[in-house]
């Protein structure tokens, strides 16, 4: 049984489904706008990363009890990374850094 036998079973559509139209179509690379960000949003991880490593260094002698209280003080210093990184990317990010002693 042909695909368009089966469509005109289910639906009661009766008129041939033209496979050309299948031939025709454009693919579309979904992944591709989407790359750029994840390689810019590696790179901004990165940086927020290395900042807060440094601030932890200098004004927590690496020594973090609070990462909530952290990423606020951090926020104050660095207020750009609101705008550039979600706060739960943020977070975990911390959390992560915390968890391996801030090396």
């Amino acid at each position: 049984m042909r695909f368009s036998d089966i469509i005109s079973h289910r639906t009661g559509y009766k008129d041939n489904i033209e496979n050309d139209l299948v031939r025709e179509q454009k693919a579309v690379n979904f992944d591709q706008p989407n790359e750029g960000n994840n390689t810019q949003k590696c790179e901004d991880i990165r940086s927020f990363r290395i900042d807060l490593k440094n601030l932890v260094a200098s004004k927590y002698n690496c020594k973090v009890e609070s990462v909530p209280d952290l990423l606020n003080d951090f926020t104050k210093l660095y207020p750009g990374y609101n705008q550039i990184l979600e706060y739960q990317d943020r977070l975990n990010e911390a959390e992560k850094l915390n968890s391996w002693g801030w090396t």
